[in-house]
């Protein structure tokens, strides 16, 4: 059986025939590993700070007091100064169930992920009760999932189609 190379080695196989000294090929293959160790962290700082920042700033709006100055929105924030009206379930096994479901209201955390900040809601709250602890969680998550997943399935598309309206007027070079 053969054993295949890392990528440190290949790479210092590839510069000692550039550079037949070891110890300065071995200086370089440290330097880049540790210049691709900064950059990683580094673009995963920035992609926390930008998705969280968009998170937390999507259930902002006037009526809380938390009003930014128009240069601080992004071009998916036009909604941003309205009331912030979320999706809900009503009804039980009896008599059914009836979805109020609004798209959101602030896109710019969809205009990052793709995912409506309402269905991430959705889910960390699920997540987040006691009912795990029990034997029985399964079965709660498969009830979870039937009565929650067409308002999940309505807020995608109303969010989605919000978003794709938006895009039309908006001039292309101002998406990012």
């Amino acid at each position: 059986m053969e054993n295949s190379l890392s990528n440190t080695e290949e790479i210092l196989m590839n510069l000692l025939t550039i550079i037949p000294i070891v110890p300065i090929c071995k200086d370089i293959i440290r330097f880049k590993n540790k210049m691709e160790k900064e950059d990683t962290l580094n673009y995963h700082i920035e992609r926390w700070v930008t998705i969280s920042s968009k998170y937390f700033r999507s259930f902002e709006t006037c009526d809380n007091k938390q009003i930014y100055r128009p240069s601080d929105l992004s071009p998916f924030s036009i909604d941003t100064y309205s009331k912030i009206h979320l999706s809900y379930r009503l009804g039980d096994e009896i008599y059914g169930s009836k979805y109020a479901s609004n798209s959101d209201n602030n896109l710019d955390y969809f205009h990052e992920t793709g995912i409506s900040y309402q269905i991430r809601e959705f889910l960390l709250n699920s997540l987040n009760t006691k009912e795990w602890k029990k034997k029985h969680w399964k079965d709660i998550r498969k009830h979870d999932d039937v009565i929650y997943g067409p308002l999940s399935k309505k807020i995608m598309e109303n969010t989605k189609n919000k978003y794709e309206n938006y895009l039309k007027y908006i001039p292309k070079n101002n998406l990012d």
